[in-house]
Order: structure tokens, then sequence, then C-alpha cells
């Protein structure tokens, strides 16, 4: 009767720690979703933030599929990092030749 209680103690007990890892990995995936729905909030209100129309255009066209996503900010990390270069240029033009190698320190620190 000892060994037939303890088998069944032991099977619940194996069935309670399947249904808590279970849990778990509903929680974890659950957590994931909510991450994933806070990124897309983000992404959503890219006007806000100087964002491009070209580059909501393209997410909204991507259809929430990730490697889509990832080319429209591949394409929009292009744009951003050329209008960065444009305002350095418009900058240093401006600045005096003592400036100019500071901000360039800078920029080599930071490179």
């Amino acid at each position: 009767m000892m060994r037939f209680l303890r088998q069944h103690i032991l099977r619940a007990d194996a069935i309670f720690s399947h249904q808590k890892k279970e849990k778990v990995v509903v929680l974890k995936k659950s957590f994931v979703v909510v991450l994933a729905l806070c990124c897309l909030a983000q992404i959503a209100s890219a006007d806000d933030v100087g964002l491009t129309k070209q580059f909501s255009a393209c997410m909204d066209k991507s259809g929430g599929v990730t490697v889509n996503m990832l080319d429209c900010i591949g394409e929009e990390t292009k744009r951003q990092d050329t209008r960065l270069n444009k305002a350095y240029k418009e900058v240093t033009t401006q600045l005096s030749p003592a400036r100019k190698r500071q901000l360039q320190d800078v920029f080599s620190v930071l490179g």
C-alpha cells in the first residue's frame, strides 16, 4: 500500500511540476508579446521622433513580418545616417579650425 501511495504521489508531483513549467513558459511568452507590442507602439509613433514618412509607410506595409520590419529599419538607418552627415557638415563649416578639431576629437573617442 505504501509503495502504491508513493508512486501516485511521485506521479502527482511530476504532473504538478510539468504544469508549473508550462505556466512559466506561457508567462515568458506573454512577456515577450507585451514587450513586442510596446516596441511596435514606439515604432507606430515614428513621426513623433523625427523618423521619415517612408519608414512609417514601410512599417505599415511590412504586415508585422519581422524580416520586412528589419528591412524598413535598415533603410531608415541609412536615411538617418545621411541626414546626420549632412547636419555634421553644415555645422563644421561654421566652426573655427580649433573647434572643428575639438569636435573631431570627440567623435574619434566615441567612434
